[in-house]
């Protein structure tokens, strides 16, 4: 896990959903505090002893219909908020997501831009 430098490409979307990760068997329900399409920030005081190393499983339950799910992995942690790359999505999680994100930007040029910059990464 590397020092956290202001590289990003993908917008923020300010987001409250139930969202838990778990990892080797455990589990945790954390405090989402945004989403991306490459990632998510979370808060949480229960993820003091984790693996850094060892790929997470996320749940964003944005309705009882709609659920993102996704393998992620940490990559910063300042205090009690953990930021988290995504690493694999299914093709439902990513139009759900994307749903979410059109739904919070008005440029929909951006979300194509974004899009793009997605596949091309």
């Amino acid at each position: 896990m590397s020092e956290h430098t202001e590289h990003r490409r993908f917008t923020r979307i300010p987001f409250d959903a139930t969202t838990r990760l778990e990892q080797k068997g455990r589990e945790w329900t954390v405090h989402l505090i945004d989403i991306s399409f490459k990632g998510f920030l979370i808060e949480s005081t229960e993820l003091d002893d984790v693996d850094p190393i060892h790929p997470f499983e996320a749940r964003i339950e944005l309705s009882r219909e709609a659920t993102v799910r996704m393998k992620a992995e940490l990559r910063h942690r300042k205090g009690t908020h953990l930021g988290f790359a995504c690493e694999q999505i299914d093709m439902a999680s990513m139009e759900h997501l994307r749903r979410v994100i059109e739904l919070n930007l008005a440029d929909s040029t951006k979300i194509e831009r974004e899009l793009h910059e997605l596949i091309e990464v």
